[in-house]
């Protein structure tokens, strides 16, 4: 499989090294600017922290009680952007917050809270915030603790796929002109007259090396930015901290209403949020100081999110048997010793070097859209581009995110039309437009030609097999683990037949030139990736 062979001694205006939410952005933010870009992820796009998330679009309403106005504010904006550019993937949610008799934050607060938060919106939440009673709070949530239940909060922020939000930044990036490599690792800088000339790179699937040449780069490494700031030989200014967050998923717990519940003795928060069929439970916020790829979910941690979901949730007794799904990531957060984790800001540092190379430490996804903005107005100034375009990242619809008439009319105009022509169950067409959005057609173009395609990857799933084909031919997906978990939600929807897996590989070796030792060497990688057991 030769990839990259192309790019050896190929110049770029500007190369990025990390592919998740913040590289994928600087990407489609550069190209479409006019630069020429080079992204490479050594794994796969949005790998690590970025499809590891909450899965939530945000203001962060906690972030209030530590004075970040200025944070909750931007991200406030960028939640309407992102609803906007990107509506197939960023769904509004209503939150609810139970206040409870001596909880951590009475319901006066609770109320000027949500006050502030509307405003920092500027009053353009898609509903206003309300404090309601405690008879309407279990009506909203009937399997809620009601001992010493006060009332609660009710305001709206949105979910996402965060996974495909990546992926959509990246392929939009490439439509406009970037090279962006999956599976490619930066192995070394070139350095010339004290400031970076290029890179040696390696496919990190054939073993092959190439050197390109860059006139500007980005470390947006996350948990690896001071690896990587370090093999520039400068002495390392960028600093993170790195807190480990785990999530459950399980059978449904609270309907289709969000809930925003403080853990015993503590202030931070955690979510039950539904997911699909389920909910989905987190997040744990704990120092980690192991290998950032390496991250494991603690037993401990599985364990304390059973036991604080039972606390609010009485009815509700969790066995490990029924977790279906389980994922841990790193947040990079910025450098604050004696900081309890919780408490560590979300703000992005933006680090310049002289060697020509800017690292990012911190941050959050829903604002990493307007962190791309600005890096990318940096890099203009280093590179003296005065014909830089203006950023239309705020403006312009993702890749596959163009509804002119809005999402709902989209599939109201297709969904039993293209049912029927193709033969597919309305919920399939349903589920194809709101993963793909408009590229849902181009998913379908594939049943055209090959009817088979268009039969379901697995009855209890609305999953087709031309979505296989679609991930490798269009997406980039290289591994099983990348269409189980990031190009599909499979992975965290429960879908554990190994029967299913092994024809999911069958359909990839088709196209990547798998044996079947491949396979199975895929197989068992996705599992060990996924802390999955297989039925």
């Amino acid at each position: 499989m030769d990839r990259i062979s192309h790019l050896y001694g190929s110049g770029f205006d500007l190369i990025i090294i990390g592919g998740g939410s913040l590289g994928a952005g600087i990407a489609r933010d550069g190209a479409m600017r006019g630069l020429s870009v080079l992204l490479v992820e050594q794994k796969d796009f949005g790998w690590g922290t970025s499809s590891r998330t909450s899965k939530i679009i945000h203001g962060g309403i906690r972030y209030l009680e530590y004075g970040d106005l200025g944070l909750v504010f931007e991200a406030l904006r960028e939640r309407f952007i992102m609803e906007k550019i990107a509506s197939h993937l960023v769904h509004p949610l209503p939150f609810l917050i139970p206040v409870y008799k001596d909880g951590p934050r009475p319901l006066w607060k609770i109320r000027a809270g949500l006050f502030i938060y509307d405003a920092l919106s500027l009053f353009k939440n898609r509903e206003r915030y309300r404090v309601i009673g405690r008879e309407e709070t279990l009506k909203r949530v009937p399997s809620l603790n009601p001992e010493k239940l006060l009332g609660a909060g009710v305001y709206c922020d949105s979910q996402m796929n965060d996974a495909r939000v990546v992926l959509e930044n990246i392929l939009d990036a490439k439509s406009h002109g970037a090279a962006v490599f999956n599976y490619v690792k930066l192995e070394q800088f070139k350095i010339e007259g004290g400031v970076l000339e290029g890179a040696l790179l390696k496919d990190q699937l054939t073993g092959q090396t190439i050197e390109v040449q860059g006139r500007f780069f980005v470390n947006a490494t996350g948990p690896w930015v001071e690896r990587v700031a370090k093999l520039t030989g400068e002495k390392n200014p960028v600093k993170v901290r790195m807190t480990q967050g785990t999530h459950i998923i399980v059978p449904r717990i609270s309907g289709d209403q969000a809930v925003v519940v403080s853990p015993r003795d503590e202030k931070r928060i955690f979510f039950i949020l539904p997911w699909g069929q389920h909910s989905l439970i987190g997040t744990t916020d704990i120092d980690y100081q192991g290998d950032p790829g390496d991250v494991r979910p603690l037993k401990e941690e599985i364990q304390y999110l059973m036991d604080e979901t039972h606390t609010f949730f009485p009815g509700v007794h969790l066995k490990e048997k029924e977790i279906l799904s389980i994922f841990s990531g790193v947040r990079p957060l910025l450098d604050s010793p004696g900081v309890p984790p919780s408490s560590v800001s979300r703000k992005v540092k933006i680090v310049e070097s002289p060697m020509r190379m800017i690292s990012i430490a911190g941050g959050k996804f829903t604002t990493s859209r307007s962190t791309a903005e600005k890096v990318i107005d940096r890099v203009g100034k280093w590179l003296r581009r005065a014909d830089l375009k203006a950023c239309a990242t705020a403006e312009a619809p993702l890749y596959g995110g163009d509804f002119p008439k809005g999402l709902g009319e989209y599939l109201r105009k297709n969904g039993e039309k293209w049912g029927g022509h193709y033969g597919l169950e309305v919920s399939t067409v349903s589920y194809l437009i709101n993963h793909y959005g408009t590229k849902a057609s181009k998913v379908l173009d594939l049943v055209e030609k090959n009817k088979e395609l268009g039969k379901k990857i697995d009855p209890d799933f609305p999953n087709i097999k031309a979505e296989v084909i679609y991930a490798i031919e269009t997406e980039m997906a290289l591994t099983l683990s990348d269409f189980m978990r990031r190009r599909t939600l499979l992975a965290l929807e429960g879908m554990v037949s190994k029967e299913r897996l092994q024809e999911i590989c069958r359909l990839m070796a088709g196209k990547l030139g798998w044996s079947q030792q491949q396979i199975e060497k895929e197989i068992e990688a996705y599992l060990k990736e996924n802390a999955v057991k297989l039925e």
